[in-house]
Parts: structure tokens; C-alpha cells; sequence
């Protein structure tokens, strides 16, 4: 829907040559929204429709983080690490050690009936806050 919404595409249209579009905003949005991959070179560039080239950069931006929502974010962290955290307490370790000491103990909701460990709102919160990928909004 991102893209779709993004070039004015109604949403029953049909996104034609998908993996180069996508490539051409990887490249273009990647290492402002924290992707680690490297720019790609797309052989087919011809394939990118026009109206997505003239988009300026910032509104894509502005496009892309209006359909991430923080909360989104926090919720897929949240979930998919307390999946992990079914499996085993290695990623407990690894959270442990990047949450602040003062936001550890209600990071954490500790069952000990049934022995099992999953991470909070407040813990994927700080650890999003931690790896710089939420930031406090700036104070008036």
C-alpha cells in the first residue's frame, strides 16, 4: 500500500516490474531507514516508473514513515522476540546487555510457574530506544 500510495497508484492497480520499483527505493531510502544493504545497481532501470524518479527524496521519506508507525515497530519487535525467547534465553543475553541497567527489570515479565521469560512493551521500547532506532521526541 507504501508504494502504491506513494506514486498515486489506486490501490486495485497492479504494481508492473515489483523488484525493480522496490530495488529503486532500496537504493534510494536504504541507509536512511536503517537497511544495511548496499546500493544495487538495476540493469533495467528503464523499468522504474518516471513519477517515482521525480519524487524527492524527503517526501518519500515523509511517505515511508507514515505507513511505519513507531508502534508498528515496536509491536514487530515484540512479537518476534518473544518467539526467539520461546526458543531459548540466548537473545535475553543479547537484550539484557543493550537495555539501561534502570529499565531491566520492567523490560522483562518473569513467569516462574511456568519458568518462561518474555520481553515487554517497555523492554522493546528501550531496546528500539537503545539501538538508536526510536528516538525521544525533542523537549520544548
Amino acid at each position: 500500500m507504501f508504494f502504491k500510495k506513494l506514486i498515486g497508484m489506486s490501490p486495485n492497480e497492479v504494481i508492473q516490474q515489483r523488484v525493480h520499483q522496490s530495488r529503486y527505493l532500496k537504493n534510494v531510502l536504504g541507509t536512511d531507514i536503517g537497511l544495511s544493504e548496499p546500493v544495487v545497481f538495476d540493469r533495467h532501470s528503464q523499468l522504474i516508473y518516471q513519477n517515482l524518479i521525480d519524487l524527492p527524496k524527503e517526501g518519500m521519506l515523509t511517505e515511508f514513515y507514515r505507513h511505519l508507525l513507531p508502534s508498528t515497530i515496536i509491536m514487530m519487535v515484540l512479537k518476534e522476540a518473544n518467539a526467539e525467547l520461546q526458543q531459548g534465553m540466548q537473545l535475553y543475553n543479547v537484550i539484557q546487555a543493550v537495555i539501561p541497567e534502570e529499565l531491566q527489570e520492567a523490560a522483562w515479565d518473569i513467569d516462574i510457574a511456568s519458568d518462561k521469560v518474555t520481553l515487554t512493551e517497555i523492554g522493546s521500547v528501550s531496546l528500539l530506544k537503545a539501538l538508536g532506532v526510536l528516538n525521544a521526541p525533542p523537549s520544548n
